[in-house]
């Protein structure tokens, strides 16, 4: 049943009932029930040390952001608690028996309701002209985010959570060469003109379709069919205000600009000094504020500030510098070991869509970087490789755990 559950997760990350998301209580009930079975018991395997030393530098890194940290102090303690809520869970949800089978099925079921989610709003939008806002399944749940109208976002807040949510099938369906998927994953992240989507769409199709294994008759077949769909597709009006709309983002237009320069040009700002272990900030937009002099007069963040708007945009790899300095840089990037240079890795193209989506989407230890790396992670669990691993119990009225 968790696999089933676990492939809706990028929509239950859009509901936060007083601060906590659906999805973090989905996390938290699934943890309990695996605990459960395995008698209050979970394993960290050798491989996921390097979770242990990332996390365990950022909870001391967080942890004097707010004591000793020049942003409101209410908000970085709440952020410290949410890291550390998400972190638990992580860990002992890594040692989960992960059945590869349910999940692809329970994507393809997802991919099928975002992808009629989006079908009404393309009608909503093109033939009755009304506002396409996010479709919710709690009733009376309203999206904070009403942005972008004009532009089907299906049962997310905006488009780019709709393209986020069809990779995952995008891969599993290239990975397994289930090609009809791999168009219907395509056309929906295509219709939802997320910049981003779209390139990363291409990301995995070059790495799974055309560098990866596979005859060239099935790959020719397969390139046809994609062309004939296209050339169909771009005969609609609506294919032609989408184009419109990602040549209007890639010039620069749109959200473009803020999610790739922003973060760059804060850290063009720092000292030499202030990269080695990162700044005592939680937001960096009261970096901005407090630092205004230190960027030029037509920079994107003099603009924002001008606007008032009291949040910036940062992408994950300026944030993950601008936050956690060159060493959580090093151990951030450590957990990759083993995935992205290994060819017998299953995930590897999807382990290489996530480090390029890191210089366009804020997945810094949000819900979306512990669902991607749970899967990254379960798809190590297809390799024959036998690690050592520590098994820990808890149990009341006893005392600390220890190694069985």
């Amino acid at each position: 049943m968790f696999e089933y559950i676990f492939a809706f997760f990028p929509m239950l990350y859009g509901y936060s009932f007083k601060g906590i998301g659906l999805d973090l209580i989905v996390m938290i009930f699934a943890t309990l029930f695996l605990l459960r079975n395995q008698n209050f018991r979970f394993k960290i395997d050798k491989q996921n040390r390097d979770f242990l030393l990332l996390f365990c530098y950022v909870i001391i890194k967080d942890s004097f952001i707010v004591i000793f940290g020049q942003s409101n102090s209410s908000e970085s303690f709440h952020r410290l608690l949410s890291n550390v809520a998400y972190i638990l869970l992580f860990l002992i949800l890594l040692g989960k028996d992960f059945s590869q089978k349910k999940f692809y099925k329970g994507l393809k079921i997802s991919g099928t309701v975002f992808t009629a989610g989006l079908l009404y709003h393309l009608v909503l939008i093109y033939r009755f002209g009304l506002p396409a806002k996010g479709i919710s399944i709690i009733p009376g749940y309203e999206f904070v985010n009403n942005n972008w109208l004009n532009r089907p976002r299906s049962f997310f807040s905006e488009p780019a959570a709709l393209a986020q949510a069809m990779l995952p099938l995008l891969f599993y369906s290239l990975h397994k060469k289930d090609y009809k998927w791999s168009l219907i994953a395509t056309f929906t992240i295509f219709m939802s003109t997320s910049t981003a989507g779209i390139l990363l769409a291409g990301v995995l199709w070059v790495i799974e379709f055309i560098i990866g294994k596979g005859k060239r008759t099935h790959k020719l077949l397969a390139v046809i069919v994609f062309l004939m769909c296209g050339a169909l597709l771009l005969r609609t009006e609506i294919a032609t205000d989408s184009i419109a709309a990602l040549q209007n983002r890639l010039s620069g237009g749109g959200s473009t600009s803020v999610r790739v320069f922003l973060g760059f040009e804060i850290l063009s700002t720092m000292q030499p000094n202030q990269f080695i272990t990162g700044l005592l900030y939680n937001k960096a937009y009261d970096y901005a504020v407090q630092n205004i002099g230190l960027f030029e007069q037509t920079s994107i963040a003099r603009m924002i500030v001008g606007y008032s708007e009291g949040e910036f945009f940062v992408n994950a790899f300026a944030s993950l510098l601008f936050r956690y300095g060159v060493i959580g840089f090093i151990l951030y990037f450590r957990v990759y070991k083993g995935k992205i240079f290994n060819k017998g890795y299953a995930g590897r193209a999807l382990a290489i869509m996530t480090i390029v989506e890191t210089i366009g989407d804020s997945m810094l230890f949000n819900a979306y970087y512990f669902f991607i790396m749970l899967v990254l992670n379960y798809l190590c669990q297809e390799e024959e490789n036998v690690y050592e691993s520590y098994a820990y119990r808890f149990r009341i009225g006893q005392s600390n755990a220890g190694i069985l």
